[in-house]
């Protein structure tokens, strides 16, 4: 996987200046990998944007989380408070600093990738918080000089004090006027002087040297004479030898003659032979879900069974039951309620999963005890149990979220957790999303601290909007218990 190392962002302040929200803000950003080159078209990843107020430590006034891909360029745009409202924001109690964290898997491990302050405060909503300025106080009447003795003019009276300048008030700004004509194009220039081609002499070519004598040629060597001798006489062919008589053929031994014997008579039929014993006859077991469940650790490929609630056949494929029209046999459903609460999250097999409570434990409580610790919690699902545990131990006795999840008796179950951060998910996406489990549009807490502020900060969930913003411990949200099953 690539390593994220560098981004270049572009902040764009465009704001919607409409007088009621939504308001946004415009945001573009080019994602490069560790060799610094674009990350390519199509890469999906997930980017937080997180407001402070006076400093770049401040007091988080806005946190916002968002999935973008990229373009052919590695090009990411954003609308700050697309999500989440930006009316929060008290643009005029003094300076913001935006805080932009990235993850490039398209997950919650988020990088820092710093905090910058927002110098330019968009007009539109910084008038949504500011009023107009009360008009100073008229100045009192300067008192009327004296009048002169005839012929002189009497002195003029004092001016009175001018009145104190009111504080400037803060409205819309007007509507950007109409474009201006073009000007005309101003005349070419002349063209400068072209520089002369320098001059030099070429060096005088050199005379050829005289060709040199041809060399005489030398005397042809004298031809030998051809050797001479006689040819010896060819020897007389040697007469061809008797070839020997053939000898003669065997006469041909006379073929044998016998009679073929009569086919016998077709024999009586046996006597039929004693019944087999009967081959077993198969049993097919009528199960219930919790029976079938239990079964799949021991079934065998092939083996059938009656499903009790609808008397149908099932089969089992060595991994799951599966209908006869080849859907995989599910007991359960989301909203089903079993176990003690609302079925919300259910593993391959469908047989196992987790169920939340039937209603919210806390209108209103913190995360922790009003102690600051950093105890070292889990995301994914399966640790909200550990977290949990793990917070009470750290925390001590109280009435605070993890708290009140553990000490939980309902549904005859006492091993409530309060939920990890995607254990919590699909308690609003299989749930509230669907009308089931009668949850409200507020925040609920998980169990999972925020990385990098794990001291002070843990996650939740926004149950309006479906976020998954982090916030302050010591903040007050729902709680919802979940348990295994």
């Amino acid at each position: 996987m690539k390593h994220l190392t560098l981004l270049a962002m572009a902040l764009i302040m465009l704001v919607n200046v409409q007088a009621q929200a939504p308001q946004k803000i415009n945001y573009q950003a080019i994602v490069r990998d560790a060799a610094g080159q674009p990350l390519p078209g199509g890469a999906n990843i997930t980017v937080r944007f997180i407001i402070h107020d006076i400093s770049p430590t401040g007091a988080v006034v806005f946190t916002e989380t968002n999935t973008a891909t990229t373009n052919q360029f590695g090009l990411i745009t954003q609308y700050i408070g697309g999500t989440s409202p930006l009316s929060a924001v008290n643009w005029a109690s003094g300076a913001k600093y935006l805080q932009v964290e990235i993850d490039v898997t398209g997950g919650v491990n988020f990088i820092d990738m710093g905090t910058s302050q927002l110098l330019s405060v968009p007009y539109a909503l910084y008038a949504a918080n500011g009023g107009g300025g009360a008009t100073g106080a008229l100045g009192n009447t300067g008192a009327t000089g004296p009048q002169g003795a005839t012929g002189a003019t009497g002195d003029t009276g004092a001016q009175g004090d001018a009145g104190v300048t009111g504080a400037t008030g803060v409205g819309l700004v007007g509507a950007t006027g109409a474009t201006g004509d073009k000007g005309d194009t101003g005349a070419q220039g002349d063209a400068g002087v072209t520089g002369s081609t320098g001059v030099g002499l070429v060096g005088v070519t050199g005379a050829t040297g005289d060709k040199g004598d041809t060399g005489a040629q030398g005397d042809a060597g004298v031809t030998g004479a051809t050797g001479v001798g006689l040819v010896g006489a060819t020897g007389a062919t040697g007469d061809k030898g008797v070839t020997g008589a053939q000898g003669n053929a065997g006469a041909t031994g006379a073929t044998g003659a016998g009679l073929v014997g009569a086919t016998g008579a077709t024999g009586n039929t046996g006597a039929t032979g004693a019944t087999g014993p009967a081959a077993p006859t198969a049993t097919v077991q009528v199960l219930d879900k919790l029976q079938l469940c239990a079964s799949i650790p021991t079934a065998t490929v092939g083996q059938m069974a009656i499903y009790a609630s609808d008397n149908k056949l099932v089969v089992f494929n060595g991994t799951n039951w599966f209908q006869t029209n080849g859907n995989q046999w599910m007991p359960y459903a989301y909203g089903d309620v079993e176990f003690g609460g609302y079925v919300c999250y259910l593993n391959n097999s469908g047989c196992h999963g987790l169920v939340a409570a039937t209603s919210d434990q806390s209108t209103g409580t913190q995360w922790d005890n009003g102690t600051n610790i950093n105890v070292g919690t889990g995301a994914g699902v399966g640790t909200g149990a550990a977290n949990t545990a793990s917070i009470v131990a750290a925390q001590g006795p109280g009435s605070y979220a993890a708290s009140i999840c553990d000490n939980l008796s309902s549904g005859g179950f006492t091993d409530w957790y309060l939920p990890s951060i995607l254990e919590l998910l699909p308690m609003y996406t299989n749930l509230r999303a669907n009308g089931f489990g009668g949850f409200v549009a507020a925040d609920y807490w998980s169990s999972t601290e925020y990385p990098g502020n794990e001291l002070t900060n843990a996650w939740f969930g926004n149950f309006n909007t479906g976020g998954l913003p982090p916030g302050v411990k010591s903040a007050t949200k729902r709680v919802r218990a979940v348990r295994n099953f």
